[in-house]
C-alpha cells in the first residue's frame, strides 16, 4: 500500500472514530478536524511530491509537529507545503516553555472527567486564547510570563477583557506594568 492510501486511510478512521464521540468533544477538536482537512485537501489537489510524501510518518504525527511549531500556519497549500518542509527537516522539534505549559494545561485537563471539564470552562477559554494570541501575533513572551501567571492575574481584575487580539494585547500591557 502506497504512503498516501495509508493516509487516507488514517484520515478515514479519524472520522468515523471522531464521529462516535459527542458533541462537545467534537466541537472541541475542530482545530484538529480542519487540520486533517487541510492536508487531506493538499495531498489531494497539491503539487507534492512521493518523497515529500513517504516522509509523513501518519497525520497524527504531523499534526503534533504543528502544534508544536509556532511558525507555520496550515490553509493555503504553500503554507502546507513549508509545513511539510520543516516537518521533513526539523522533525521532532523541541516545544518552547509556553507549547509546552500549554499542553501540559491541556492534557490535564483532558484527564479529568465530563463534570470537571465543564466546571473549567472560563479557565480553558483563557488558556486557548492566550496561546492563540502568543502563537498567531509572534509576541514578546516575559522571561518569567506563564499562562498561569497570567490567569492568575487575570482573575483578580473582573474589568480586563481577552476577547480580541487588541484586548489581550492590552491585559499583557496592564500585567506587566503591574507585576513587573
Amino acid at each position: 500500500m502506497n504512503n498516501y492510501q495509508r493516509l487516507v486511510d488514517e484520515y478515514i478512521r479519524f472520522e468515523e472514530e471522531t464521529l462516535e464521540k459527542d458533541s462537545r468533544e467534537i466541537y472541541s477538536m475542530a482545530g484538529q478536524i480542519n487540520f486533517y482537512t487541510n492536508i487531506m485537501n493538499y495531498l489531494e489537489y497539491g503539487d507534492i511530491k512521493v518523497r515529500d510524501l513517504e516522509m509523513i510518518k501518519s497525520l497524527k504525527d504531523l499534526y503534533y509537529f504543528y502544534m508544536e511549531s509556532d511558525d507555520y500556519i496550515v490553509g493555503r497549500f504553500e503554507d502546507t507545503q513549508n509545513l511539510i518542509e520543516a516537518y521533513k527537516e526539523i522533525g521532532g522539534k523541541l516545544m518552547d516553555r509556553l507549547t509546552e505549559e500549554y499542553l501540559k494545561f491541556k492534557s490535564s485537563i483532558l484527564a479529568l472527567n465530563k463534570e470537571e471539564i465543564f466546571e473549567r470552562a472560563f479557565k480553558i477559554v483563557f488558556y486557548n486564547e492566550i496561546y492563540r494570541y502568543f502563537k498567531n501575533t509572534g509576541a514578546r513572551i516575559d522571561k518569567d510570563m506563564s499562562i498561569a501567571s497570567l490567569y492568575n492575574f487575570y482573575i483578580k481584575y473582573e474589568n480586563l477583557n481577552i476577547n480580541s487580539n487588541e484586548e489581550i494585547a492590552e491585559f499583557i500591557t496592564t500585567y506587566r506594568k503591574y507585576v513587573a
